[in-house]
C-alpha cells in the first residue's frame, strides 16, 4: 500500500515538474511552449536531465553540445554519492527524528519537537514523546502552541506536510475544520501509509523580514559543505524563499524546493 502511494505521488511529481518546466521556459508562446518541450525531452532522452535540472541549469542558453558535461542526480551519480556514505549516515538524512536526534545530540540549533504520532512508540529520542492514544493526545495538546506544523517522518518535498491554527476548542488542519480529537483521528487514519508524525511549532519569519520574505512559507539558507584536510567547510550558500504562488518563477531561477539537499534513494 505504501509502495503505490509512493509510486502514484512520484508520477504526479514528475508530470508537474515537466509542465512547470515547459511552462516557464515557453514564456507563455505557443511555439516556445513546443520548442521547450521538445528541448527538455532532448535533455531528459539523450543526457539525463530531467526539467529540474534544465531550469536549474538554465539549458535553454547552453549549447547542446555542452549539456553532456552537467552532474545531475541520476541513477548513477546517486550510487556515487551512495558509496561516499555509509549507510546510518544515510538513514540519519531520510528520517526526520533520526535527523533531529543527530541536531540535539550533536549541539546543533534545529527546531524542535513536541511529540510523534504513530501506532507504537519507537526509540528514546531526547525531549519528544511518542503519543499513541487519544487520551496522551490530549494532554499534549492542551500545553501546545497556537500554531503547529506536522510531517511525515520519512516524507519528502514538503508531500504530506501541513499547518494547523488552533483557536480555542477549534482547529483547522489540511484544509479540514473539527476538534483536537479530529485531527489526531485524522493522523491515526493515516498511519496505514505513513511511519509516524513529526508535530513541531510552526515557526515564522522574524518580522523585520517581512518586507523581504514570502509569508507563504519559511524562508531558510540552502547550504552546500564539503570536508578539506579533515575540515568542514562551506562551498556555497544561498537563500531561499518559499514563493508558493510564484512557482513558474521558482522553478525557472533553480529555486523550486531544496537546491541544496541530501537526496538518497
Amino acid at each position: 500500500m505504501k509502495k503505490a502511494k509512493y509510486l502514484k505521488n512520484e508520477a504526479r511529481r514528475v508530470l508537474q515538474q515537466y509542465r512547470t518546466a515547459i511552462a516557464a521556459e515557453g514564456k507563455g508562446t505557443a511555439i516556445g511552449t513546443i520548442k521547450s518541450a521538445f528541448r527538455i525531452m532532448e535533455a531528459r532522452l539523450l543526457h539525463g536531465i530531467g526539467p529540474v535540472h534544465y531550469s536549474l541549469y538554465r539549458l535553454s542558453g547552453v549549447p547542446r553540445e555542452r549539456w553532456k558535461s552537467y552532474v545531475t542526480d541520476g541513477p548513477e551519480f546517486k550510487q556515487f554519492l551512495k558509496s561516499l556514505n555509509p549507510e546510518h549516515l544515510r538513514d540519519i538524512g531520510n528520517n526526520k527524528l533520526k535527523f533531529y536526534q543527530h541536531c540535539v545530540e550533536n549541539g546543533l540549533p534545529t527546531i524542535p519537537v513536541i511529540c510523534v504520532v504513530a501506532t507504537n512508540p519507537g526509540p528514546t529520542v531526547e525531549g519528544v514523546e511518542w503519543v499513541c492514544t487519544l487520551d496522551h493526545w490530549r494532554t499534549v495538546m492542551r500545553d501546545a502552541p497556537t500554531e503547529l506544523f506536522i510531517k511525515p517522518i520519512d516524507g519528502t518535498y514538503g508531500e504530506g506536510a501541513f499547518v494547523v491554527s488552533k483557536d480555542g476548542t477549534a482547529v483547522e488542519f489540511d484544509g479540514r475544520s473539527g476538534s483536537v480529537d479530529d485531527l489526531f483521528a485524522y493522523l491515526k487514519n493515516r498511519l496505514v501509509h505513513e511511519r509516524g508524525w513529526l508535530v513541531q511549532p510552526r515557526m515564522r519569519p522574524h518580522p523585520s523580514l517581512d518586507g523581504i520574505v514570502s509569508p507563504h512559507g519559511l524562508a531558510t539558507v540552502r547550504a552546500v559543505t564539503q570536508m578539506c584536510k579533515r575540515q568542514g567547510q562551506v562551498a556555497h550558500r544561498r537563500p531561499q524563499n518559499h514563493r508558493r504562488r510564484q512557482r513558474a518563477g521558482q522553478f525557472l531561477q533553480g529555486e523550486i524546493r531544496q537546491l541544496a539537499r541530501w537526496h538518497f534513494g
